[in-house]
């Protein structure tokens, strides 16, 4: 059961920091060409493209997913 609930923390990782990019990209095409200026959305949209990375890629993340919560043999 520990291992599931610690495949349930690398879901969310992966959920939200995908999420915020496609927030902070979704908020940058509504802003149209002022959104390459500086500002606070694109300031934050060069954050978010690091979210996959600094918790853990979501690629191990996933990995952690697939052997934890799917049962599936490591590669």
């Amino acid at each position: 059961m520990e291992r599931v609930r610690d495949a349930e923390s690398s879901l969310n990782k992966v959920f939200w920091s995908e999420l915020d990019i496609e927030i902070q990209e979704a908020a940058m095409s509504i802003l149209g060409p002022e959104a390459e200026l500086d500002g606070p959305w694109s300031r934050g949209l060069m954050f978010s493209l690091g979210g996959p990375i600094y918790a853990g890629t979501n690629e191990i993340q996933r990995n952690l997913i697939a052997e934890r919560m799917l049962g599936l043999p490591r590669r």
